[in-house]
């Protein structure tokens, strides 16, 4: 009796460590999804907001290492007050939707708009918020579609952690039950056994589920296998570029280069490189790519390895593919807006003088000289007040384009402010050079300018022209001494060049 006794203690003591492992082996599972996948993702303490855990990639959203996140509270990244969380969470309810829109702050003090999907579940024995962060930032007001898709997609998302919570519900019950009866326990454990393995085949098909409804938010994404070369793309991928799937996939890391920018392709592969030696944490790199119809788009790639061999050599490399075109046509617009005179398309004064510093910087090196000439109209008053500012628009139109044509294409042209320009000449070799460019643009500005209204005024000009000596000067001197010639050539008479000298007074 002793002796069965004994084996029944031994046989519950080997069922119970099958149901410890079972659970392992379920956290296991679900941590390795987590800290692989390429979304935002943080278990969150329902209670005291604290941030239990944080994958690689809530790090380099928010610009804070995964330690630094574990010991935060949501409270320390979300801008919002706990009135205007509740608010939202209101606003959510009335709408029927199961995200929040939050503004978080980064680690550098950038704010960025967010929504928040969030379910609760089992986690390491404790309750907590799995919560998967989008930015929506730049997109907010102008992807409605992609808005609905993403609320459908957190609805999958729910209910496969629903599912997955009431099947560790029924898990848990059936091992409370089992606790109780001792009746047949060889066969209870036999069946245990089994019951465990076709757990761990269920919950790496969820994962997988899991993890294609997660990935299938429109983005391209891509599969590197570096060991055999080939690249294997999704249909979004082939689509963002314009191909059918069957064009494109599989490819080689030779038939991508083909399809990048030739200048953007020596920054991807050091931006890979140090990536694929672990010198970065991972692949995040801009370039351009040829569509199917000839025209260039910019992508911005993001990627890591998630498979490396004994030695440490990536075998794996997995990525994504986002189409940030509008984007860059945008920040190309205010950097154009930033730097040209929108009127005449020239550089305007702050261009000029940047063109003009690192050009005294050469002349310095090389020992070249520089020219600055100031251009000022002469009669351009009139104009506006004889026909109108639409037609002076037009003259200083017409000046700029003049100006262009009487000077070399290394040579820099300006609109100062008003009916003032600016020209700075580098590798000047001689001052009868000079003056010959300057009688070129005295002639050009004398010739009559047709305006809408049908009048031809003819106009002058006076030239202020500052000749830096060989070696350079400084760039606001020569501007100063330009600007005093101008005024020199207008005392004098005007409709001529002047070139400065030391004691020109502009009084």
């Amino acid at each position: 009796m002793q002796y069965f006794m004994r084996w029944i203690c031994w046989s519950l003591g080997c069922w119970l460590s099958l149901c410890v492992l079972a659970s392992q082996v379920q956290a296991d599972l679900f941590l390795d999804a987590f800290n692989k996948h390429h979304r935002v993702m943080l278990l969150i303490d329902p209670i005291s907001g604290e941030i239990v855990r944080a994958n690689p990639a809530a790090a380099a959203f928010y610009g804070y290492s995964i330690e630094q996140l574990q010991s935060m509270g949501i409270q320390q990244i979300n801008l919002l007050s706990s009135v205007q969380v509740a608010a939202e969470r209101q606003r959510a309810a009335q709408e029927d939707r199961n995200y929040f829109i939050f503004r978080h702050r980064l680690a550098n003090g950038d704010e960025r708009t967010v929504s928040v999907s969030s379910v609760p579940i089992r986690f390491q024995q404790r309750q907590v918020l799995y919560s998967i962060i989008t930015d929506i930032t730049d997109f907010r007001d102008a992807q409605d579609a992609v808005w609905h898709y993403q609320n459908n997609l957190e609805q999958l998302v729910g209910q496969k952690v629903a599912a997955l919570e009431a099947a560790q519900r029924r898990r848990n019950m059936a091992y409370k039950t089992a606790l109780l009866t001792a009746i047949g326990l060889v066969m209870a454990l036999v069946m245990a056994v089994v019951y465990v393995r076709r757990q761990q085949l269920f919950l790496q098909r969820e994962r997988q589920r899991l993890a294609e409804v997660i990935w299938g938010t429109g983005a391209g994404t891509w599969e590197w296998h570096v060991d055999e070369d080939i690249v294997t793309v999704n249909r979004r991928w082939c689509e963002l570029l314009g191909y059918q799937a069957e064009q494109l996939s599989p490819l080689t890391t030779q038939q991508w280069q083909a399809l990048c920018h030739p200048e953007d392709l020596s920054r991807f592969k050091e931006r890979l490189r140090q990536h694929l030696s672990e010198q970065i944490d991972h692949l995040q790199c801009e370039v351009r790519l040829r569509h199917a119809d000839g025209h260039w788009l910019w992508f911005m790639q993001r990627g890591k390895v998630v498979a490396r061999d004994a030695q440490q050599r990536a075998l794996r490399m997995c990525g994504t593919q986002q189409d940030i075109s509008k984007r860059k046509a945008l920040q190309y617009e205010l950097e154009k807006q930033a730097t040209l005179d929108p009127l005449t398309g020239l550089p305007n004064r702050a261009l000029f003088a940047d063109r003009l510093q690192q050009a005294t910087l050469t002349a310095e090196r090389k020992q070249w000289q520089l020219v600055v000439m100031f251009i000022d109209l002469d009669g351009f008053k009139a104009i506006n007040d004889d026909y109108g500012h639409d037609a002076g628009d037009e003259v200083l139109r017409q000046t700029a384009e003049r100006l262009r044509r009487s000077v070399r294409s290394s040579d820099v042209v300006a609109r100062q402010g008003g009916d003032e320009f600016v020209l700075l000449m580098q590798e000047v070799h001689s001052r009868e050079s000079v003056a010959l460019v300057a009688d070129i643009i005295l002639d050009q500005l004398r010739q009559p300018f047709y305006l809408n209204q049908g009048a031809t005024p003819s106009l002058g000009a006076s030239i202020g022209i500052a000749m830096s000596p060989s070696g350079g000067a400084p760039a606001n001197r020569l501007i100063s001494l330009a600007d005093r010639a101008m005024y020199a050539a207008k005392r004098a008479g005007k409709g001529i060049y002047h070139f400065a000298v030391e004691d020109d007074d502009p009084s």
